[in-house]
C-alpha cells in the first residue's frame, strides 16, 4: 500500500512527477463494480474507457478480465486491435470517427454507437457494399434531463434526424438497431437515475 514514507522515497528515486500504478487493486476495483451491477443485470458487461487512461497494461488487464473496449478515436481503436481485444467486444464512441477505422470497426463486429448524421451515412454506405454482413448498431441519444445538464452529443430524440436514422436502419436488411446511449456531463448518482429512466422510456417505443 502506498504511504507518505514510500511515496517520498520513490520521489527520491524518480523525481517529485510519477505515477503510481497498482494493477490488483485495479482488477479488484473492475470485478466489484461488474458484481455490484450483476447481482441485479446477469448480463452486464463493463466497458472501459480508454480515453481516461489507455495505458497498454491497463487496458490488457480489462481484456484479460472479460471486459470490453470503449474506444473513441481512430488511435484508440488501433491499440484495442493491438492488444487483441476482439471486435465484438470494442465500442466505438465518438462524434469523429475516421472513415478508414469505421469501416474496419463495422466489418470487425464491433458496436458502434452512431453520433450524427454523418455516422448514419457512414454506416448506410458500408452495408451497401456488403449486403451479405449483418450489422448490429447503437445510437447516441440526446434528451433533456429536466436540469441544467446539457449534452454535446448524439441525436436529438425528439428532432427529425433521429427519426430518420431509425428509419433507415429498419429499411436497411442488413442493418439492426440493438441498443441506446447517451453521455452527459454530471457524474452524481441523481444524474444517472435520470438518464437511465429517459432511456428506458425511449426502449418501447423504438423496439
Amino acid at each position: 500500500m502506498l504511504s507518505w514514507k514510500n511515496a517520498h522515497e520513490l520521489a527520491r528515486i524518480h523525481g517529485d512527477s510519477f505515477f503510481v500504478l497498482d494493477d490488483e487493486l485495479f482488477r479488484t476495483n473492475f470485478e466489484n463494480l461488474r458484481a455490484a451491477f450483476a447481482a441485479h443485470y446477469p448480463e452486464v458487461q463493463i466497458g472501459y474507457s480508454y480515453k481516461t487512461n489507455y495505458t497498454p497494461h491497463l487496458c490488457r488487464i480489462v481484456r484479460e478480465l472479460g471486459g470490453y473496449a470503449e474506444v473513441v478515436s481512430e488511435m484508440e481503436y488501433q491499440l484495442a486491435k493491438r492488444i487483441g481485444v476482439p471486435g465484438p467486444r470494442i465500442i466505438f464512441n465518438g462524434p469523429y470517427k475516421s472513415v478508414a477505422s469505421f469501416k474496419d470497426a463495422a466489418l470487425g463486429g464491433a458496436t458502434i454507437n452512431l453520433d450524427s448524421t454523418r455516422d448514419l451515412s457512414m454506416l448506410i454506405e458500408v452495408a451497401a457494399s456488403h449486403a451479405s454482413v449483418r450489422f448490429g448498431i447503437a445510437i447516441r441519444c440526446n434528451f433533456s434531463l429536466d436540469t441544467d445538464d446539457v449534452s454535446r452529443f448524439g441525436f436529438d430524440v425528439e428532432g427529425r434526424d433521429f427519426k430518420t436514422a431509425l428509419a433507415a436502419i429498419s429499411q436497411t436488411p442488413n442493418l439492426y438497431l440493438k441498443g441506446l446511449h447517451c453521455h452527459f456531463p454530471d457524474r452524481n448518482l441523481e444524474s444517472f437515475g435520470r438518464r437511465a429512466r429517459k432511456l428506458a422510456a425511449l426502449v418501447p417505443k423504438i423496439f
